[in-house]
Parts: structure tokens; sequence; C-alpha cells
């Protein structure tokens, strides 16, 4: 195996035998001339397999202690659940683990008290949750809100892998087409539709669009952080608000203002 790229010191891309680029994780596995050939093979400790090159990219601004923490949460994910998960799902969990904790530290805490079904609809998954925050605080000494345990479950479901055949989240794009040409006529910009931030506000329009096909609505009430973003972002709520109006006229669905306030974070976060 051939180190071709350092991430960060214990994080690095490699290219096996066969030709496949991976990632490959180990102690001090960054360090040292690159490129080099690792002869020890007790120095990789993990191999990702199928990193898109989005998420590599992303990786290295990620904190190490973090994606650490993240490959023991999905170590136990995978163990106590038998469905399959995306090959991004360490990077991903560790993305959703980084922003929730700077939210939180900003005070910018949500209520996700109406995904409380979320027991009955998926129990395992909230398990997990509970796991991955319990391990949080044991580890980043982080207490996060209990209503934060929403934001995880819908991690984990939006990285399990769907079944073959089930290609309604392909049907989506054309929609998530539309809504990005929508922000960049408003901001004047053109978005990278190869970055790993677009990727992240793509899988966030998923799960939007499947709620709102399915008729589902969220109770939670959040009045004073909405009313906060729309002071501190005035210009990302017009262009949400755009968005908004887009869906109702093509899907007949009316966005809520929990709808909104995650749409105006989410904006925020592609064009940042």
């Amino acid at each position: 195996m051939k180190i071709i790229r350092k991430i960060n010191n214990n994080y690095a891309l490699a290219r096996k035998e066969d030709g496949e680029v991976v990632v490959v994780a180990g102690r001090g596995i960054g360090f040292g001339a690159i490129p080099r050939y690792v002869t020890d093979k007790s120095q990789v400790e993990k191999i990702y397999s199928g990193v898109d090159r989005n998420t590599i990219e992303q990786m290295g601004e990620m904190p190490e202690n973090i994606l650490k923490l993240s490959e023991q949460i999905v170590a136990y994910a995978k163990k106590h659940l038998t469905k399959k998960f995306s090959k991004n799902f360490v990077f991903t969990l560790a993305d959703h683990i980084e922003f929730t904790i700077e939210r939180v530290g900003q005070n910018m805490i949500f209520d996700f008290k109406g995904y409380t079904d979320f027991k009955y609809l998926y129990p395992r998954e909230v398990e997990i949750s509970n796991y991955a925050m319990k391990k949080i605080e044991e580890e980043l000494h982080i207490k996060l809100p209990p209503s934060e345990l929403g934001g995880f479950v819908m991690n984990i479901v939006n990285s399990e892998v769907k079944p073959a055949g089930n290609d309604e989240d392909v049907n989506f794009s054309p929609l998530i087409s539309q809504i990005t040409t929508i922000i960049e006529k408003h901001f004047k910009l053109e978005i990278n539709r190869d970055s790993f931030n677009y990727s992240r506000f793509a899988t966030h329009m998923i799960y939007l669009l499947r709620r709102l096909k399915e008729g589902q609505k969220t109770t939670d009430d959040n009045r004073r952080i909405y009313a906060k973003l729309l002071e501190e972002y005035p210009d990302t709520y017009q262009c949400v608000d755009e968005i908004a109006q887009f869906l109702e006229e093509n899907i007949q669905s009316k966005l809520d203002e929990n709808e909104m306030l995650y749409l105006i974070l989410h904006v925020n976060r592609l064009c940042s």
C-alpha cells in the first residue's frame, strides 16, 4: 500500500496494490515523507473504501478527536443494527457532531420534541443516538440537551443504505437542482455541486422532501431561534422564502417555521 497524501496526523489517502484509492487510519500514518510505501501492516488500523472525493477533502478540517469518536459510534451502530450504511457514515456523523457542538455552543438549541415518535419508528437508531450523546459527554466533556437526540437519529437514518430498487431519492434530483439554481440566482454565485457542502445540503433536502411527500409535519417550538435567525440573516430568509414558494407551487407543500429554520441554517452553510 502506498501513502499518497496526508489528510491529518492520523489519516491519509493511500493506493492499494489493485489501484483502489482508500482512506487509511492509524497512529501517525500521516507523518513522514509522502509518497511512501507502508510495509508494516500494523501501522494501518482501519481502511475505508468507497469514500467519495468531496468527503475526503472535508476530512482534513475535522478535528481528530471527533473523527475517533465518530468511529466508535459507527462501530457500535454496526454491531447493533443489521442494516448497511453509507461508506461515508463515519465522516458525515463526525460532521454532524462538530456542527451540533458548534451550534449548541452558540446557544442555538433546537426543540426536537416533534420527533418523539422516533422511539416507535426507529427504536434501535434512538438507542444508538443515546449512546452517541453519552460518548460525547464522556469523551469531549460536552453535555448536549436531550432535544438534540432527534438530530442524531436523522443522521443515522439518512446514512442507512436503502434497499435496491428504491429510486425515490433519485426522483428528487430535479427539484434539488432547481432549488440550487434559486440559491445561485439569489446570491449571484456559482455553487460547486461536487463539494462536500453541497453533498451535505442535498442530503438535507432529500430528508425534507421525503417528509413533505409523506405529509409529516413537525410540532417543535423553535420560535425564539427562528426570530433570531430572521434578524441575523434577512437575506438568507428571503432566499428560503423563494424556495418555500417554489415548493408550494411544485409539490403543493407549505413549509412550516421549523422547516424554514433548518433551511436557513443549511443555505448559510452551503454558501459560507
